[in-house]
């Protein structure tokens, strides 16, 4: 089952934590009755939300978000620190996956 993913945004909430209990409660029945159901998961760093951030964090004028290429890598930087997280805090709430993909 391939995540429908969460953004990179911030912290896992409530939402988040409820669909992958029911993910991940789907996925164990198939594998129980021998079906090869594996959960690939995954996360949406797309801009805007991760953008919004940063501008927050930094300020619009700052020299980070008036560069370009600096303003590309904090966004990549917050980004793979998001999913380093929430990626924790799956593992934490029992989600079975194979995790070293990331």
């Amino acid at each position: 089952m391939h995540d429908g993913p969460p953004y990179a945004n911030g912290d896992i909430h409530l939402g988040h934590a409820v669909n992958k209990v029911l993910k991940d409660i789907t996925i164990k029945y198939h594998s129980l009755i021998g079906k090869d159901a594996p959960y690939i998961p995954g996360w949406d760093c797309h801009g805007l939300p991760i953008e919004l951030n940063i501008e927050k964090k930094h300020g619009k004028k700052s020299e980070i978000v008036q560069d370009k290429n600096k303003f590309i890598k904090a966004c990549r930087d917050y980004a793979d620190t998001q999913v380093e997280n929430q990626m924790e805090d799956f593992q934490r709430l029992g989600v079975l996956g194979d995790w070293r993909i990331l």
